[in-house]
């Protein structure tokens, strides 16, 4: 009979250790999901000032008639309050990145709306009430996560289960 024996003497007590770190780290990520919901933030919040999708993709400009009422000239920009308002929420098994805004899901998918009462809405543009009988405003999506983004969480995820990290 021919071929080839490999024989491999393994240190079972640092084996074992290893196995084991690795285990209980396993177990509760949820230091390594800090880490990532706080990179979540900062690169969401990092689109409101670059006006951008998460593909990179600009923002869907303002009407003209809306822009010029404008003091500030950056789109979902006016107060800061939706830029500010993203938060994130680790868990042992994950990360959540939101905001409690309840206008921010117009403005991530986009859509039309329409009076609850009556047959129009009401809103002022500058000093002007403006009257419509709908609305629709673009997508403008600043929550998500980039080819990139995706890596460097896998890379956070092993460098915590490898004892890299804290």
């Amino acid at each position: 009979m021919s071929g080839i024996s490999l024989q491999f003497d393994i240190d079972d007590d640092t084996l074992r250790q290893v196995l084991e770190g690795l285990a209980t780290r396993a177990g509760d990520l949820t230091p390594a999901m800090k880490t990532i919901g706080e990179n979540l933030v900062r690169v969401t919040q990092a689109r409101f000032d670059a006006q951008e999708r998460p593909d990179g993709v600009d923002w869907e400009k303002n009407q003209p008639e809306y822009w010029a009422t404008k003091r500030i000239k950056k789109i979902l920009t006016e107060d800061s309050g939706l830029r500010d308002s993203i938060v994130y929420r680790e868990s042992p098994d994950g990360v959540t990145v939101g905001t409690h805004k309840i206008y921010a899901a117009i403005h991530q998918f986009g859509g039309t709306i329409l009076p609850v009462k009556g047959k129009y809405l009401r809103f002022k543009i500058g000093d002007q009430a403006v009257y419509a009988k709908q609305v629709t405003i673009p997508a403008r999506p600043f929550l998500g996560i980039t080819p990139d983004g995706q890596e460097e969480v896998v890379a956070t995820i092993k460098d915590f289960l490898l004892g890299d990290t804290a």
